[in-house]
C-alpha cells in the first residue's frame, strides 16, 4: 500500500507577524521538521505553498521525496489548500497535516498506519489532532465539493481515533507566545 503525506504551508501567518514555518524548531525551520518527522513513513510528501511561497522553496528543494503543489487560492482558506494537495495524491493512503504542528512523534506516525480505517485520527484524552491518515477514494471528488472546510466534507464520514501518548498531535505554533511558550517548555 503506497503512503504519501500532504503538508498545508499555504497560510498568512498573519497571527505571527512574520513566516511561523522559518521559525527554527530542534535547529532547523519549522516546515522541514515536520517534513522530516513525517519522512520515513511516506513514499512522497506534497507540499502546498501559497503565501511567502519564497521563503519556503530554498529549504523545499533540498528535501527529497518532496514535491511542491501551488495554491494560487491561498487567500481563501485552508480547505484551498487542502483540496489541491489531495489532488496530487497519487498513493492509496495520505497523512494530512498543517505545517505549523511540528512535535508530532514519529511513533505516531506508525500507530496511524498500524490501525484499519477510511480516516484514522491521532486522540489524546479525547482531543482529536494531526495528521490524520485518509485512504485517498475517500477524498475522491474533493476538488468540486462545495464544504466550506475540511471537517464538514469529512462529516458524516466514519473516523477511527487512536489514544496517542503524543501531546505534539494537539500543538500548532500560531503566534510568538505559542513559539515561545512551546520551545521554553522543551517540546523540541
Amino acid at each position: 500500500m503506497r503512503v504519501e503525506g500532504v503538508v498545508l504551508a499555504a497560510g498568512l501567518s498573519s497571527r505571527m507577524g512574520n513566516n511561523k514555518l522559518m521559525k527554527t524548531i530542534d535547529h532547523m525551520p519549522m516546515i522541514e521538521r515536520v517534513i522530516l518527522n513525517m519522512l520515513p513513513f511516506c513514499e512522497r510528501i506534497i507540499v502546498v505553498v501559497g503565501h511567502r511561497r519564497d521563503d519556503l522553496m530554498a529549504v523545499l528543494g533540498k528535501i527529497s521525496k518532496v514535491e511542491i503543489v501551488v495554491n494560487d487560492d491561498y487567500q481563501s482558506g485552508m480547505f484551498s489548500s487542502v483540496k489541491a494537495g489531495c489532488e496530487a495524491v497519487r498513493g492509496d493512503r495520505f497523512f494530512l497535516t498543517p505545517a505549523d504542528i511540528p512535535f508530532v512523534k514519529r511513533e505516531t506516525y506508525e500507530v496511524l498506519l498500524q490501525t484499519e480505517g477510511d480516516i484514522v485520527v491521532p486522540s489524546v484524552n479525547r482531543k482529536a489532532g494531526h495528521p490524520i491518515l485518509v485512504k485517498t477514494s475517500v477524498v475522491s471528488g474533493i476538488g468540486d465539493s462545495q464544504a466550506e472546510h475540511l471537517r464538514a466534507f469529512l462529516a458524516g464520514m466514519e473516523k477511527t481515533y487512536v489514544c496517542v501518548e503524543d501531546h505534539g498531535v494537539l500543538i500548532d505554533i500560531d503566534t510568538p507566545e505559542d513559539y515561545a511558550k512551546y520551545i521554553k517548555e522543551g517540546c523540541e
